[in-house]
């Protein structure tokens, strides 16, 4: 509620004290949420390996989204030592586990043979999977396979439509 305003003025410290008391106990959204804080500096200082570590903790704990935050701090080096094949396996285990932003996440991997090998209809197919399912960015990066004709056959009326579709 603090982090974001919902019912009480937005207060990113007591956000962040909240998140740490709940932490303290274990709990996997005490965990994630002060990660978070940490990651962009709400309420408290920026500590890259610090909310690595306690996404670690989430995702020891059956947080999901935890994964995908674990995931984009493999794939970007954030708190840790880059490393895009742990993030592609990251963003698989969050994907069987039904997370949406993680399917787009895997797609943009094999779209560009990072962290996998290059497969750009294995690509495609994910950007159609995560758009199935709402993810608005897959739609873009779908319309980006039709209009460059990656992974599918090109079609730029199907692109145009696709990019409609996002807006």
């Amino acid at each position: 509620c603090y982090e974001y305003g919902k019912g009480v003025g937005v207060d990113l410290k007591r956000a962040a004290s909240l998140y740490q008391q709940a932490a303290d106990k274990g709990n996997e959204y005490g965990l994630y949420g002060l990660g978070r804080c940490y990651e962009y500096g709400k309420g408290v200082g920026v500590d890259l390996k610090r909310a690595a570590s306690l996404y670690q903790q989430a995702m020891d704990k059956g947080m999901v989204s935890a994964i995908n935050s674990l995931a984009e701090c493999y794939r970007f080096g954030v708190g840790v030592i880059r490393n895009e094949v742990k993030a592609a396996q990251l963003y698989q285990q969050a994907m069987d586990k039904g997370h949406v932003e993680a399917i787009n996440n895997l797609a943009i991997c094999y779209k560009n043979g990072k962290g996998v090998s290059k497969d750009e209809a294995k690509a495609a197919q994910l950007f159609q999977q995560a758009m199935d399912k709402g993810h608005v960015g897959a739609i873009n990066n779908r319309a980006l396979c039709y209009k460059n004709g990656e992974g599918v056959e090109k079609d730029e009326a199907k692109a145009a439509q696709l990019f409609q579709q996002a807006m």
